[in-house]
């Protein structure tokens, strides 16, 4: 993961918590991987697919895996592929 800096960890994460501060009862994590797109827009090598398997994109995985700090730290919560903001991860993004 040589090509993804913690820079792009965070816009990617930003831009996560930018959807779902419109969606107060969070989204599927699909619905807010196709909106983020739009957002911050796959750099080149986050737009290529993993050449071992070959129908899934870097993008979606890289963001998936942004996440998990966030989670941890209880800003995001993540149920059975539905996301949604915590109040502290709505006051962590405000800040």
């Amino acid at each position: 993961m040589a090509e993804i800096t913690r820079r792009r960890q965070g816009e990617l994460v930003r831009g996560v918590f930018q959807i779902l501060l419109s969606y107060p009862d969070g989204l599927r994590a699909k619905d807010i991987l196709y909106k983020l797109e739009s957002i911050v827009p796959p750099t080149e090598f986050e737009a290529t697919y993993y050449s071992d398997q070959p129908n899934i994109r870097r993008f979606e995985k890289i963001v998936r895996f942004s996440t998990i700090p966030v989670v941890k730290a209880g800003w995001l919560q993540k149920d059975k592929g539905h996301w949604s903001l915590t109040d502290e991860g709505c006051k962590a993004y405000e800040r």
